[in-house]
């Protein structure tokens, strides 16, 4: 009798066992079902249920947290996803949503301890490897990547994209350049031209700061003969100043008759989480021993998505008489920095156009409009090209009116 009675109770709780693991995987399967049919609500009610018959069925928690993605409600996404990553770290699926799902809420910081926990339990995984470069690139903390990407090329040899990626990253901040340019005007005035202006520059860029050697050599012509030429002296600066702003600073000398004396620059600019940059500076130029021309620059810039949209003015004190000059330019980036293509536009003489500064104490306080494109390109790896054309319809003397064109062309090799 005894023996009949544990049979029976042991076959009964085989039985509800049985019967018990039968409905939870039904119900998973149809809660599966109403997850790919976009019954959303009905699969939260199919997952919640499942939890509370099977607690430890992590299956659930995956499809409630799949389930609230899509219905967008991420904090209780994450919720599920964080407590299969706790008791199931197995589940490799779960790691992908929460790391999705941080960076999509800019909890950049947090998808970067995510991934890294995932590597611990996944050591080298190539999925998660891809998430981690992602979180530190949204992150912007270049020099972490960058130790992450040579890292990584050691371990991949044979990855393209890796190797690109690392170049992509140094070139941000750490570049020495050697180049040479030059400039070509035409004038539609009889006898007036051509004009040459060349110059051969050093660059030496780091995170930090960038710093620029350069001496240009101009050649004034009229009818085929030359006028006036002469050489110019350039050093200039850009240093960062913590995470937000940067200073520049330009000086240029010549002891020529045909660049100013002297020219100096001076700029701060800020930058904006916004993604807005102001600029304020100031400009001087002394053309020859006997005049000062001094100047108030202040320029707004925006960026949005790859475009850059910058606007900059400059107030000119000129021996009591004020003058005015303003310049816009449009540039739509590409691959990297140095890949963009731009429109230009501007009213009056600005202190910062290379071409024309030869020509600056005449034509400071004479009205002048330009238009202009220009196009830069990275070539491989080593070469920077540069195109621009400018045209410029200037008095060049008071209310007579000439147009100017300009072509430039620069090439510079990245050492």
């Amino acid at each position: 009798m005894k023996i009949t009675y544990i049979l029976f109770f042991g076959l009964t709780y085989c039985y509800l066992g049985m019967s018990q693991n039968i409905n939870t995987d039904s119900l998973l399967v149809e809660g599966l079902k109403s997850f790919k049919t976009k019954n959303y609500e009905d699969a939260v009610q199919q997952g919640r249920l499942g939890i509370k018959l099977a607690p430890y069925y992590n299956d659930f928690y995956m499809l409630l947290g799949r389930t609230f993605t899509k219905m967008n409600k991420i904090e209780s996404a994450k919720y599920y996803f964080y407590h299969v990553i706790e008791t199931a770290p197995e589940y490799k699926e779960a790691f992908v949503n929460a790391i999705n799902l941080e960076n999509s809420t800019q909890n950049y910081k947090k998808a970067l301890l995510m991934t890294e926990k995932a590597l611990d339990y996944y050591k080298d995984d190539r999925d998660f490897c891809q998430m981690k470069l992602k979180s530190l690139q949204l992150l912007d903390e270049v020099e972490p990547l960058i130790n992450y990407l040579e890292r990584l090329v050691i371990e991949y040899p044979n990855d393209d994209n890796f190797q690109k990626l690392l170049r992509e990253q140094k070139s941000k901040f750490i570049s020495d350049r050697i180049g040479i340019e030059h400039s070509y005007s035409m004038f539609n005035r009889k006898g007036v031209g051509p004009w040459n202006l060349t110059g051969i520059q050093y660059i030496r860029e780091r995170k930090k700061s960038t710093f620029i050697g350069q001496i240009n050599y101009t050649d004034r012509r009229v009818n085929g003969s030359s006028l006036r030429s002469g050489y110019q002296f350039v050093l200039e600066s850009y240093i960062k100043s913590g995470e937000k702003g940067t200073f520049l600073a330009n000086v240029a000398y010549s002891d020529n008759n045909v660049f100013p004396d002297w020219r100096l620059s001076y700029s701060y600019l800020h930058n904006f989480d916004s993604g807005w940059e102001i600029e304020s500076g100031i400009r001087y130029i002394k053309p020859n021993e006997d005049k000062n021309i001094y100047a108030a620059a202040l320029g707004i810039g925006k960026y949005i998505g790859s475009s850059w949209l910058n606007v900059t003015s400059f107030l000119f004190f000129d021996e009591g008489e004020n003058y005015f000059s303003l310049g816009g330019t449009y540039r739509y980036y590409f691959n990297t920095k140095y890949d963009y293509i731009a429109v230009l536009a501007g009213y009056g003489s600005s202190p910062d156009q290379s071409q024309n500064i030869t020509l600056f104490n005449e034509q400071v306080s004479l009205d002048s409009y330009r238009v202009g494109v220009a196009y830069n390109s990275l070539l491989g790896n080593k070469i920077i090209l540069g195109l621009q054309l400018i045209a410029n319809r200037q008095e060049y003397v008071q209310d007579k009116i000439q147009n100017q064109f300009d072509f430039f062309a620069s090439i510079q090799y990245r050492l």
